[in-house]
């Protein structure tokens, strides 16, 4: 096994900790996808992905990149749906190839880190990024709706999540 760092190809990149990242494939060719994350300033705020201020002066976002493993090249997507907001210290899985869910996490709430129970689906097609929101009460189960919860992790079964399709 050898190790590469990965580099942007130029500074309008927010340097993130806190984030998410997983592989995806399409078109027969392997991608990073990252989303959202913590720092200070960003050096560029790109216009369609929030950026919000905590009373320390970091930052949380929900931008988005795609790094595409074969040629070393960071892609911003295009967004579409219910985007999740500026997060951080999340889970995200690959539920297949092109879908994923994302849960938990921290939000900005009058400058303040907050827990969250937001749970995201979100498809990836060639550069675009569609983001669904899932609401309390849309899937069955009386009581099963998951806590606040940050800095945790997480397995799928996908028996349980097939019924979101």
């Amino acid at each position: 096994m050898s190790w590469t760092q990965l580099h942007p190809n130029d500074e309008s990149m927010m340097k993130k900790a806190y984030a998410g990242m997983l592989s995806l494939e399409f078109e027969g060719t392997d991608y990073l996808f990252m989303v959202g994350g913590l720092d200070t300033t960003p050096a560029f705020k790109h216009p369609q992905f929030h950026y919000d201020q905590l009373k320390d002066g970091r930052f949380l976002t929900n931008e988005q990149l795609l790094y595409n493993l074969s040629n070393g090249q960071f892609t911003v997507p295009s967004v579409s749906g219910q985007c999740c907001p500026p997060t951080s210290e999340f889970v995200i899985n690959k539920m297949n190839q092109y879908n994923g869910i994302m849960f938990g996490g921290t939000l900005t709430i009058d400058g303040f880190n907050t827990e969250t129970n937001n749970v995201y689906l979100f498809n990836v097609t060639h550069y675009t990024i569609h983001w669904e929101s899932i609401k309390k009460g849309s899937i069955s189960g009386e009581g099963l709706w998951p806590k606040e919860r940050f800095n945790h992790a997480s397995a799928l079964s996908m028996v349980t999540l097939a019924h979101l399709h």
